[in-house]
């Protein structure tokens, strides 16, 4: 077999066994998409049981309970849910505590919900709001793009955001500052 042949052959070979890995990877990727969605349908009801109690939709159930031990007394049992309850968890959180501002807090106090959102695309997390003083939205969503080539590579991403509808006067971005008189002397 002549050398020309052999390198052919050899080439060949390569495309085959790339060809091969390639297809391995599709299989992969649905496989993780198809074990994600079913997880994430799975743990649906335990998201909705999870915010019926924070907003105080419904009671714990006796099993809920079990082997919990309440040291709330006061306005804090009487409350509604399980007030500040996203506000503290988004604040234990070493990374996002940082980012968290004080002003932010006052916002976040009336968030009631965070979904996580996925698509085929890309994935988006939607912060839900009781009425507020700050801003109109009931829903603010932050979603992250994968754009794909023709043969379904990424080639980017775009992240897109909710606008926010701030109500008159309450920008929490805007910080109003006022001048002092100042005296000579």
């Amino acid at each position: 077999m002549s050398r020309a042949r052999i390198k052919d052959k050899a080439l060949k070979e390569l495309a085959d066994i790339e060809k091969r890995a390639v297809e391995l990877c599709e299989a992969r990727d649905r496989k993780f998409e198809a074990a994600l969605k079913k997880h994430l349908d799975d743990r649906e009801p335990l998201v909705q049981r999870r915010h019926e109690l924070v907003v105080g939709k419904s009671e714990p159930t006796p099993e809920e309970l079990q082997g919990f031990n309440s040291t709330a007394s006061g306005v804090a049992s009487k409350a509604k849910g399980l007030p500040f309850f996203w506000l503290n968890v988004l604040c234990a959180q070493d990374v996002l505590s940082e980012l968290i501002t004080p002003r932010d807090r006052h916002a976040l106090e009336y968030l009631e919900d965070i979904r996580f959102v996925r698509g085929l695309a890309g994935m988006v997390v939607e912060f839900y709001f009781t009425h507020n003083p700050y801003f109109e939205n009931k829903v603010l969503r932050r979603g992250v793009y994968v754009e794909l080539d023709a043969a379904g590579n990424p080639k980017g991403a775009r992240e897109e955001a909710t606008s926010i509808v701030w109500k008159e006067g309450h920008n929490l971005l805007i910080k109003e500052i006022t001048k002092k008189k100042g005296g000579a002397g």
